[in-house]
This record gives structure tokens, C-alpha cells and sequence, in this order.
């Protein structure tokens, strides 16, 4: 699957990021600024608890958003990348260069870190 599909952007509603985590089908969403860098990461439950606090779905995914989210870096080991996920109890975090720049989604499948892109 394309990582494309699970790309958002800011002015995106929470509606359209529902839509693109559930194609996803790993529960998350990423959210890119204009200038395409990520902002944020969205997950089912952050839209649940957002709708629960009253916001509607046709508000902007920035809402939602969680902006200090855990992420990997491409020089990090598999090794160090599966330990953070385990210690943060995470199935999927992005991977993101030093311009912030989205390259992966690390996906946390039977034990191993795999590419969203496999």
C-alpha cells in the first residue's frame, strides 16, 4: 500500500482523515503542513476522544492532532525502533528526516518493525 494514502493535510477535515486511517488500516493518519513536513499524527482514538470533547467531524484535523508524537529516524537500528515502540506501547510510527520530511511508517507486525510500504 502507498504511504500516500495516509497523508493528510492540515485543512483536512476529521471526516477525510477517518476515511484515510481506515484505508490505512493501521489506525493512523499523518498530517503534513503546506510545505509538506509533518505536523502531527492522528489516531482513531484521538479522533474519539476529540468527537467526545464535542468536536464535530467536519472540523480541521488539527483539532485532534497529536503534535508530540513519537517518531524514528532513518540512521535509528530496527533494534532501537522496535524498543520504542514496545516502551510506548505503538504499532505504527513515522519515520522522518531532519527536514521533517515523512520517508516511512514503521509498522510493528509479529514481533519485528516492517515498512508501511511491504
Amino acid at each position: 500500500m502507498k504511504i500516500d494514502k495516509i497523508l493528510v493535510k492540515e485543512n483536512s477535515s476529521i471526516r477525510e482523515t477517518m476515511q484515510a486511517i481506515q484505508i490505512g488500516g493501521y489506525r493512523i493518519a499523518l498530517v503534513l503542513d503546506s510545505d509538506k513536513k509533518i505536523s502531527g499524527i492522528v489516531t482513531d482514538g484521538d479522533i474519539r476522544r476529540g468527537i467526545l470533547e464535542g468536536i464535530g467531524i467536519n472540523e480541521s484535523v488539527k483539532n485532534v492532532m497529536n503534535k508530540n508524537f513519537i517518531y524514528a529516524i532513518p540512521d535509528m537500528s530496527k533494534e532501537k525502533i522496535l524498543e520504542i515502540m514496545k516502551n510506548n506501547e505503538v504499532d505504527a510510527i513515522p519515520l522522518i528526516d531532519e527536514d521533517k520530511k515523512v520517508r516511512d511508517v514503521l509498522l510493528l507486525k509479529e514481533g519485528s518493525v516492517v515498512s508501511f510500504e511491504d
